[in-house]
C-alpha cells in the first residue's frame, strides 16, 4: 500500500504584515478602489441589479455576476431564503446567536467559518482550497444589518465609520478576545471534522493519511494556542487590528462586508496571502469617496 504520510504543512513563503503590504501597495489598493467606483458608475446594468437588490425585488432577473454572489437557486425554491438575499442578508434570522459575536442597531460582527490555517485545505485534505482560508488567525466579519452594496456605490462613509467604531467598543468589552478565540477555535475543529471525514471515504488509505492528519492538527493547534495568547495584547491600529474591503468585483457578496484582520506577520504565518492584493484599507476607501465628494461639490 502506498503511503500518504506527508510533512507536517506545506512550505510558503515568508508571511508579510497586512499594514507593510498596503504601505508598499498603496498607490496600487487606491488605484483598485478608484477603477472599481468608476466602473460601476459606467454600467448601467451593474446599477441596475443593485438598484433592484435594494429594493430585495425577487421578481427581476438578476444577471449572473450577481446571482453568483446571491442565495443559491435550491435555498430559494426551499423558502429558506428570498432570490434577492444573500447569505448576510437577515442574518439574525438565519444563523444561531453563537454567529453573532456583537450587535448594534446598525451592524454585526461575525465569526468568520473558514479556519484561518491553510494547512487545513491542501489537495491532502481533499480538493486544494488553500485560497479559501483566512487571512489571518484573527479575520472577522462586520456587515451592516440592512442591504448595503458595496463600497463602489455608497456615497457617503457613515456605514464604515459605524462599524469601525462597533468594532473599537466591542474589543473594549473584557469577554470579547475569549469570545473571539472560541470562534475560531470552532472553525478549526469544524474544518477539522470535514477532513477526516473525506479522508475515511478511502479505508484502505484511511489510517495512514489519518496519522499524518494528526500530525498536522497538533502543529496547527500549537499555533492556535500561541496565537490565541498573543490576540490580548493586541490593539486596533495599523501595527494591530485593521481593517479591509474588497471593492467590486472582488467581492464575493453583494453585501456590504468589512473583513477585520490581525495585521502582524506572526498571525499569517499559515494564512493565505492570496487576497492582499485587493484588501483594501478602510481609511483609504474612505478617503476615496470624501474626495469625491469634494470634486463634487
Amino acid at each position: 500500500m502506498a503511503t500518504h504520510i506527508r510533512a507536517p504543512y506545506p512550505s510558503r513563503i515568508s508571511p508579510i504584515g497586512l499594514t507593510d503590504f498596503s504601505t508598499q501597495h498603496r498607490q496600487e489598493l487606491k488605484k483598485r478602489v478608484e477603477e472599481a467606483r468608476e466602473a460601476y458608475r459606467s454600467d448601467k446594468q451593474d446599477q441596475e441589479n443593485c438598484e433592484n437588490y435594494l429594493r430585495s425585488n425577487n421578481d427581476f432577473e438578476y444577471d449572473a455576476k450577481w446571482q453568483k454572489g446571491l442565495v443559491p437557486k435550491p435555498l430559494v425554491q426551499s423558502g429558506q431564503y428570498n432570490k434577492s438575499d444573500t447569505f448576510f442578508t437577515d442574518f439574525e434570522k438565519h444563523y444561531p446567536e453563537s454567529f453573532i459575536l456583537s450587535k448594534t442597531e446598525f451592524s454585526y460582527i461575525i465569526g468568520n467559518e473558514a479556519s484561518y490555517d491553510t494547512r487545513q485545505y491542501t489537495a491532502e485534505s481533499g480538493q486544494d482550497k488553500t485560497a479559501t482560508a483566512g487571512m489571518s488567525y484573527l479575520h472577522l466579519l462586520t456587515i451592516p444589518r440592512n442591504k448595503v452594496y458595496n463600497v463602489v456605490q455608497l456615497t457617503d462613509t457613515k456605514i464604515i465609520e459605524e462599524m469601525i467604531e462597533h468594532f473599537r467598543s466591542f474589543w473594549k468589552d473584557p469577554t470579547a478576545i475569549d469570545k473571539v478565540n472560541n470562534r475560531i477555535e470552532l472553525a478549526i475543529q469544524q474544518r477539522a471534522e470535514e477532513v477526516i471525514e473525506h479522508l475515511n471515504k478511502d479505508p484502505d488509505t484511511f489510517p495512514e493519511r489519518k496519522k499524518a492528519w494528526d500530525v498536522v492538527m497538533e502543529d496547527v493547534e500549537r499555533y492556535r494556542k500561541e496565537c490565541a495568547e498573543k490576540l490580548h495584547k493586541l490593539n486596533v491600529g495599523k501595527d494591530g487590528i485593521v481593517f479591509r474591503f474588497h471593492a467590486g468585483t472582488d467581492a464575493s457578496i453583494p453585501h456590504l462586508n468589512m473583513h477585520v484582520l490581525a495585521s502582524p506577520a506572526e498571525f499569517r504565518k499559515y494564512s493565505t496571502p492570496d487576497h492582499d492584493h485587493k484588501a483594501i484599507p478602510a481609511e483609504m476607501v474612505m478617503e476615496v469617496i470624501e474626495s469625491e465628494n469634494v470634486l463634487r461639490h
